[in-house]
């Protein structure tokens, strides 16, 4: 990882001697610095920020194996959990840090852990794509089948999403095809209820099979007629001419067909579809419809990075700007995802980038917390691209949160030295050093 200029927090121990600070030691592998540490007494379990991070938990997500054994051989917890319950495996597997993963194989770690939504690693890296993550989880013996959420598992994940290489890496593993989750779906049918052809005939030549869908010889999937109504197939898998023909047999085009509580407009912005939100807003449906989370379909779109739905929707005067029931707007669901183009487009439309939702934290301060939700299928470059909009647009870079951290702050928490260059050099503090 590249070094890069950054003033460091000082350590003050006993003996007056200054330190490197711990997160910035570890996240630039600094092995000398670490010894320093554990010569101090450093408690090297402790948790270094908000989110319950130890020293092993930035060593893995940065890629710093050097810092990785040394704290194995200091005797660290390596599956230390924060409070999302997530392991230093984790953010190895979200990030893509192999060889994060295979210190941490042969430390005996944990690599089938699961995090306080009954996630493991293995479903973090389906979800995002990880494809080389997951070789190595399959190589390690990681739980590669099940989790406890809804039953759901990583060839869900990456079958929803249509991530293709990751789907042959548990193909090749020998993965369950046919498992159902808790509300009878196949893998096969979450590529299909998500339109996501190349993942379904995938998943159909390895031994895939359809539970609530049926399919054509040209893999064109429809829905069973016990399993969706007629409305809601029209919205997730038809187009512009499907749904006229549900407004002509006299269907409530603002019905919630989701089981979230999504409507029409939810889907047609959560799958990117402009032209459908167009017919929509002709036919005067409701684009600020909200879900039972509190999301409109602005929301959805920014969260996807769904541009082109997204510029449409500010076209129709739509509510760019309403917050979920956590009080988080598009804008910071745009910045959570890394969605620049999102953001850009949020930009122009003169919405408010500076909105704090949930604890006071604003996009530039979810900007930094990447780390935790590596299924938006995205990368650190795109974050920092997104950090840059956030800065080009001339959001205040020193609002705190209710915990009194800036955005530099929590850069710094989380050993993100790009973002905290970043902030800095577009002037930027932190509050606490």
């Amino acid at each position: 990882m590249a070094q890069v200029s950054v003033p460091p927090t000082p350590t003050t121990t006993t003996d007056t001697t200054t330190l490197m600070s711990l997160p910035t030691a570890v996240s630039l592998g600094d092995v000398a610095a670490l010894a320093k540490h554990r010569q101090a007494g450093t408690d090297f379990n402790a948790a270094l920020s908000s989110s319950g991070w130890t020293a092993a938990h930035y060593a893995a997500l940065h890629g710093q194996v050097g810092a990785l054994k040394f704290l194995r051989e200091a005797g660290a917890n390596l599956d230390a959990k924060d409070i999302y319950g997530d392991t230093p495996a984790f953010l190895a597997a979200r990030d893509e840090r192999v060889n994060s993963l295979q210190v941490l194989a042969e430390a005996s770690a944990n690599l089938s852990a699961t995090d306080s939504l009954g996630l493991t690693p293995a479903y973090s890296a389906a979800s995002g794509g990880q494809s080389k993550a997951l070789k190595a989880l399959a190589e390690a013996g990681a739980n590669l089948q099940t989790t406890e959420l809804d039953g759901s598992s990583p060839a869900h994940a990456a079958a929803f999403s249509g991530h293709l290489e990751a789907l042959r890496v548990l193909i090749k593993a020998g993965v369950n095809l046919t498992v159902k989750d808790d509300a009878g779906y196949t893998p096969a049918d979450n590529a299909a209820s998500n339109n996501k052809q190349e993942a379904l005939k995938l998943l159909l030549e390895a031994g895939g099979r359809l539970a609530h869908f049926t399919t054509t010889t040209t893999t064109t999937t429809t829905a069973t007629t016990d399993a969706l109504s007629s409305l809601r197939k029209a919205a997730l898998f038809g187009g512009v001419a499907a749904l006229a023909r549900e407004r002509q047999a006299g269907s409530d085009l603002d019905a919630k067909v989701g089981s979230d509580g999504d409507t029409a407009a939810h889907y047609a912005a959560l799958f990117g579809k402009a032209d459908v939100l167009k017919f929509l807003h002709e036919a005067g449906a409701n684009l600020n419809a909200t879900n039972n989370k509190g999301q409109t379909p602005a929301y959805l779109a920014a969260m996807e990075g769904h541009t082109e739905a997204l510029e449409f929707l500010a076209e129709a005067h739509a509510d760019l700007a309403s917050p979920d029931k956590y009080g988080y707007t598009p804008a910071s669901s745009a910045a959570l995802g890394g969605r620049a183009e999102a953001l850009e487009v949020l930009a122009k439309a003169g919405v408010d980038l500076n909105a704090a939702g949930q604890q006071g934290r604003t996009p530039a301060h979810r900007v930094t917390e990447r780390e935790h939700f590596g299924d938006y299928g995205t990368t650190r470059h795109s974050h920092d691209d997104a950090l840059r909009v956030l800065i080009k647009a001339g959001v205040d870079l020193n609002i705190k949160d209710k915990q009194g951290n800036t955005p530099a702050d929590e850069a710094a928490e989380r050993g993100n030295l790009q973002a905290l260059k970043l902030i800095l050099e577009a002037g930027g503090k932190r509050s606490k050093l």
